[in-house]
């Protein structure tokens, strides 16, 4: 990552659903131990299944709904 940065330091770097939907399913295992984690998963299944703007759109709502329940949750591990 820090050499295309340096080469390309304009590149937008994209990973594809299958990719970010596979790392997250891994960190969160098969049965997350919090609700956030079992409501993670959930969404993170749907990933893949986009198939338009509109449900694009859908997966980014519903993912920030996620983030705002449970910002202090996902900070107290950034302290650890």
């Amino acid at each position: 990552m820090r050499a295309i940065a340096i080469v390309w330091p304009k590149a937008i770097i994209q990973r594809c659903l299958y990719h970010i939907q596979r790392e997250g399913m891994r960190w969160l295992r098969t049965y997350p131990k919090t609700a956030a984690g079992r409501e993670l998963r959930i969404l993170l299944r749907t990933l893949c299944s986009i198939k338009s703007v509109k449900e694009r759109d859908q997966f980014i709502e519903n993912y920030r709904t996620w983030v705002n329940k449970y910002r202090d949750f996902v900070k107290s591990f950034a302290h650890n």
